[in-house]
């Protein structure tokens, strides 16, 4: 009697394993559309956190053009984030690209979350205010597109609330 395995025996099981590696792999495959859109509808959140509360407006009257509470919706400005620690930052794929509707650059939020927006200005740039005429009336859409697929972030108006909208 043997007690050896033979050689078609050793190579079908490393043939059912090789399978199971490359369904394993195609299963874990990062996505990195969402991890994009997920660091990117973070910095929204955590503009606005930062904006609640704090009013730009002095005693008198008086306007203080402070970015607390403003993000700028570019790639690169993003990517710039103030983080001292290398591998604590994260960037958005080279691949990955991010349009704004009604071609607003820069979104802030005021003391109440509310959101504004610099489209009403002509140059883009209104100094991070927090005016009645820069408040957002309709839903600001941010396309964060990858590879072919593109997902939807919505900031709703007057509450300032962001979440994705759909998926293609």
């Amino acid at each position: 009697m043997k007690k050896a395995f033979s050689l078609i025996e050793l190579i079908f099981v490393m043939v059912i394993i090789g399978i199971l590696a490359a369904t394993g792999v195609y299963y874990f495959k990062p996505n990195i559309l969402q991890r994009d859109v997920d660091y990117v509808l973070g910095k929204i959140k955590e503009a606005r956190f930062k904006g609640i509360g704090y009013n730009k407006f002095e005693f008198n009257g008086s306007y203080i053009s402070d970015p607390v509470g403003c993000i700028k919706l570019t790639k690169d400005a993003l990517n710039n984030d103030n983080t001292k620690d290398e591998t604590q930052k994260y960037k958005i794929n080279d691949l990955t690209t991010i349009n704004v509707s009604d071609n607003v650059k820069i979104l802030c939020f005021d003391y109440l979350g509310r959101p504004h927006s610099d489209k009403n200005e002509s140059d883009g740039d209104d100094n991070n205010e927090t005016r009645l005429d820069t408040l957002l009336h309709s839903p600001l859409e941010i396309n964060v597109t990858y590879n072919g697929d593109s997902r939807i972030i919505l900031v709703l108006p007057m509450s300032g609330f962001a979440t994705v909208a759909s998926c293609n």
